[in-house]
């Protein structure tokens, strides 16, 4: 088993199977963060920039 990683990684690598492990490790990084990356209050993906309905306070007030 050694010698076929040591075989594997002493190839000679074309461009084109660099680009596509490169591509391969990014995804899988992304993938592999978003399992194990601690969520608390769930996934907003808005910004959360509403008016506040204060009390005391007119729609005047506002700019």
């Amino acid at each position: 088993m050694w010698e076929e990683i040591r075989q594997f990684l002493e190839k000679d690598w074309s461009r084109s199977e660099k680009v596509v492990l490169g591509i391969i490790c990014l995804l899988a990084g992304i993938i592999l963060g978003f399992i194990w990356s601690p969520i608390k209050r769930g996934i907003t993906v808005n910004s959360n920039n509403t008016t506040c309905e204060c009390e005391g306070y007119a729609d005047e007030d506002y700019v």
